[in-house]
Parts: structure tokens; C-alpha cells; sequence
């Protein structure tokens, strides 16, 4: 497993790496204390695992994360800081872990640990693994129903949400006016953050490659080859040829594909355009 190594402070820098190597499996690619020369590192020659300090001279850690993740997302992210009050923010990046210093080989071990579980879990072969939205949210594995137990109410709906535009960038400030509209400002905000936490906590470990990603001010959720429902039956719809007497089977067949309406045990208020215009093919 190859890693990066960034942290400006060199003591510190030459600790982790003496400590990785003590814990072994790791191969050392580049060690920074410039957040910049690390950056064109990184993007140069990408790393599986980097470990990254939070608050880099002048550069904020979890920013240069971002930029990172852009552009190489399947790069797993590491924190290592003395400062516990990141942590919210640093699993909001979808970060594989948190180290506080000072840094023991246990705590190594169980992060490289985890990084092994979860590379084990992506390799996996699954079977057709399908989200449900007609009428209400479900999951399948193949034709076996994986049941999910959502923390808050919130973090499913948040999850419906972002479901709901899939692929696209949703701004955190509409989000936080969909969700908490009659919040403060900072409450909203960490109120948004932990529950993106939670969504990631329940989802990623039954569902690898389901990806929320933060780019700046917005949000997209990212489900890799799982399939949904709705999105299938709308391609079906779209691809029948004109009915007559003899296509008037696939219609009736895919009609009976039909579980009922996009959310309407769900009841979103967000969701009724969708559900009207999924109504109208079957009318």
C-alpha cells in the first residue's frame, strides 16, 4: 500500500513515518512539509492511502483535501491532528479515519485495519444491488431486501434528497433551507454535517461504492453500479415502440413493473414534481 505523507512539522513527520514502517505493509512514496509540493505530488502520482495533518503553516488541511478527492476520489484520506474538534468535519470529507497525536502503532494498526476491511468489502464480487423508490425507499440484494436502520428521520430524508438529484451538485445552503429552514446559521451547519456523517456511517459499510462527495458549497451523491428503480422503469418507458395491438404486451408488462408512485410512502414535499410526472405513463 502506497502512502503520502504530509505535516509540517518535521519531528512529527519523521515519528509517523518511523512508526508506519514499524507497523509495515506500507511503502513510504513521499513525506511533505510544503502543503504545495505535496499537492502537485499527489495529483502527479497518486498514493492509495494519504495521511495528512489539519492545520499545515498557513494551508488548511481539509481544504487541500477537497482538492485532492476532486480530482482523485478512490485516494483514502487519513487526519492526523491534535485538535479533537475537526473530527465532524473530517468524516464529512468521508475521511477513512482520525488520528489524534501523539501516534501509537495500535492506533496504526487499526487504521490500516479498517483500510484492509473496507479494500476487502470493494473487492467483493455482489450481486445486482438495487435502491427502490416506487413506492417507498428500499434496498435489494438481487431479489433479497437489505434492510437499512436510519438513525434520525433526517439523515433518510437528507439521503432521499440528495438520491433525488443524483449526480448533480446540491448547494449545502439549500439543503439547510430544505431541511432546517427556522435554524441559525452555525446550528444548521453542523446540523448538515453530522447527519451527512450519519448517512455515510449506516450506508457505506453496506454499500462500498455509494459516495456522498463535498465539492466547496455542495454536495453529490455518487452510487457507482447500483441500480434504481425509477431511473430503470423511466429508460424502459422510453424505449417502448408505438403502441399497437402487438406491443400492447410490453406495455401491460411493464405497466405491472409499476409498484406505485416515485415516494408516496414517503411523502416529500420536494418529490411531488417527480411523482406527477410518473404518475402521467400510467395514468
Amino acid at each position: 500500500m502506497k502512502a503520502v505523507l504530509v505535516d509540517d512539522e518535521p519531528h512529527a513527520l519523521t515519528f509517523l513515518e518511523n512508526q508506519l514502517l514499524g507497523v509495515g505493509d506500507v511503502e513510504i512514496t513521499g513525506s511533505f512539509t510544503s502543503a504545495s509540493t505535496a499537492l502537485d505530488w499527489v495529483l502527479n502520482t497518486p498514493p492509495d492511502l494519504l495521511f495528512l495533518d489539519i492545520e499545515i503553516a498557513n494551508v488548511n488541511g481539509m481544504e487541500l483535501a477537497e482538492t485532492v478527492l476532486s480530482k482523485h476520489p478512490d485516494i483514502q484520506i487519513v487526519f492526523v491532528t491534535a485538535y479533537q474538534e475537526y473530527a465532524v468535519k473530517a468524516f464529512e470529507l468521508n475521511a477513512v479515519d482520525y488520528i489524534m497525536k501523539p501516534i501509537s502503532k495500535n492506533r496504526l494498526k487499526k487504521t490500516l485495519e479498517r483500510l484492509q476491511t473496507k479494500k476487502q468489502q470493494e473487492s467483493i464480487p455482489a450481486e445486482k444491488t438495487t435502491i427502490c423508490c416506487l413506492p417507498s425507499l428500499q434496498f435489494f440484494s438481487g431479489e433479497k431486501p437489505i434492510h437499512i436502520h436510519w438513525r434520525t428521520s433526517k439523515a433518510k430524508g437528507l439521503f432521499l434528497f440528495l438520491l433525488h438529484h443524483l449526480g448533480h451538485h446540491v448547494r449545502k445552503d439549500v439543503i439547510i433551507e430544505t431541511f432546517w429552514p427556522d435554524s441559525d446559521y452555525k446550528k444548521a451547519y453542523a446540523q448538515l454535517y453530522s447527519t451527512v456523517y450519519l448517512i455515510r456511517k449506516t450506508l457505506t459499510s453496506v454499500f462500498p461504492s455509494i459516495r456522498i462527495d463535498n465539492f466547496e458549497q455542495s454536495y453529490t451523491l455518487e452510487v457507482g453500479d447500483i441500480h434504481i428503480d425509477y431511473l430503470e422503469w423511466e429508460k424502459k418507458w422510453s424505449q417502448l415502440p408505438a403502441l399497437s395491438d402487438s406491443t400492447l404486451p410490453a406495455y401491460l408488462t411493464l405497466l405491472d413493473e409499476y409498484r406505485g408512485d416515485y415516494l408516496h410512502e414517503e411523502d416529500y414535499l420536494w418529490a411531488e414534481n417527480r411523482r406527477e410526472h410518473f404518475k402521467k405513463p400510467v395514468a
